[in-house]
Parts: structure tokens; sequence; C-alpha cells
């Protein structure tokens, strides 16, 4: 596995060049943007030469494959709609026994000082309906995809789980919270995600079936040049 961009389109690696950086800086609000490309893409069989990779021809346009280009943009898609979903779970909230009492309340969240550009302070509080709760802050994010992990530490409440989201970079920790007598704390460390991470549907964190009170992590490392995704179990209580 190499990058999160090459996902069976070897062939493709004049427009890969492109959509590497592309696809994995692109903020999730700005993926519509690229629905209305792969339609025009359809209609077409040329691209501009400015977003081919250099080549020994001096020819003003190459000549490529329209429906080829148009799947790898809608793979983009597919990743970025994954975000926009996550986000829209998190403005609805989430369900869950966040504090052990035995009585379900709702997690959402709530962005301030960050425009469209993630300039400013990008903070996201992670609110609750029942406001017994305290709410807490992470930064920086703009917004993000909000979880209800269950149960992790077998504590008798629910964790939170929460992926930021951000303006560039395929790369982002995903947080796990839970609620102690002191209030909220990580249960474990900031996992490291990549992009390609998800579109594998390798999530980073669950109950290890095998080890009463482990958990199973699954985090995105950069070795020998490679984007390397491993699991490993942890014990949390």
């Amino acid at each position: 596995m190499s990058d999160c961009c090459n996902g069976g389109f070897e062939s493709l690696s004049h427009q890969m060049v492109v959509f590497h950086d592309l696809r994995c800086q692109i903020s999730d609000l700005r993926c519509h943007k690229l629905l209305a490309v792969a339609e025009a893409l359809e209609a077409t069989s040329y691209l501009p030469s400015f977003i081919l990779k250099p080549s020994n021809s001096h020819t003003p346009n190459h000549k490529t494959n329209p429906k080829n280009m148009k799947k790898l943009i809608l793979t983009t898609l597919t990743f970025c709609s994954s975000l926009f979903i996550a986000q829209q779970a998190s403005e609805k909230g989430i369900l869950g026994d966040f504090d052990g009492n035995g009585t379900k309340e709702y997690a959402y969240t709530k962005v301030s000082d960050c425009n469209d550009d993630c300039d400013g302070k990008c903070e996201t509080t992670i609110y609750f309906s029942d406001k017994k709760i305290k709410p807490f802050v992470i930064s920086p994010a703009k917004n993000g995809g909000l979880f209800n992990l269950g149960d992790l530490n077998e504590d008798g409440k629910d964790e939170v789980g929460f992926y930021p989201g951000w303006c560039t970079s395929c790369w982002h920790g995903f947080h796990v919270y839970t609620l102690s007598k002191a209030g909220w704390k990580p249960l474990v460390p900031a996992i490291s995600t990549h992009c390609s991470q998800w579109e594998e549907e390798k999530f980073p964190i669950k109950k290890d079936p095998k080890k009463k009170g482990y958990v199973i992590i699954t985090s995105s490392q950069w070795e020998d040049d490679d984007i390397k995704i491993k699991s490993s179990s942890v014990k949390v209580n």
C-alpha cells in the first residue's frame, strides 16, 4: 500500500500526481466542487496540460480517458462524503450513556473562531444534552466526526470518539475520551490515522474480544517511505 490516492489506479500515474495532493488536502466542505469536475470530464476526452505530469511532449493538450478520471475523482468524493456524513452526525448529536447513570443523553459539537481556511483558534467543543455533564474542548479542530464507542474500559460509561476536521492533510489523530470523577480525560493517546486507513474501513479502536480490559488500536504509521497500518492490543482497565 502506498498513499491514499493509490487505490487500484496505478495505470493513471500522471493523473495521480495532481490528485494525490488534492485528495489528501481538500476540505470536506469543498468536496462538492470535484463532482462538477467529474461531470465535465465525462463530456470531454482532453485535459489541460497544466494539470498533467510534465512529459517529453510539448503538446498543449494530452488525451486521457475521462471515464477513468471521473472514477478517480468519485473515489475522492466517497472519502470526503464519509467525513461529511460524520460531520452531519456531529451536528445532530450522538446518543449514549456517557456518565453511566442509566439514562442516555445526546453529545454534539460546536466549532468557534474558524473560517473556511482554518484560520483562527479553531476550537471544537463537545456539549451534552444533560447539562450536568461538563463540555470539553478539542483544538485545533474544524468540527469533525463524533462517535459513541461504547463502554471500552468497562466502567459502565460509553466513551466518546472524535475525528477532527481540518483543511489540509490526510493525517489526523483520532481522539478517545472517557468521563472520570475528575472530568473528561483521554482513554488512550491520540491515535494516528491516515485517510487510506479510513478507506479500508479499519476503525482506530475497538474492544479486544479475546482479552478482558483491553482494546485493539489500529493506527497509521510512516515507515520505510510507505504508510503502514498496524494493530495492537492495549490495556485500558
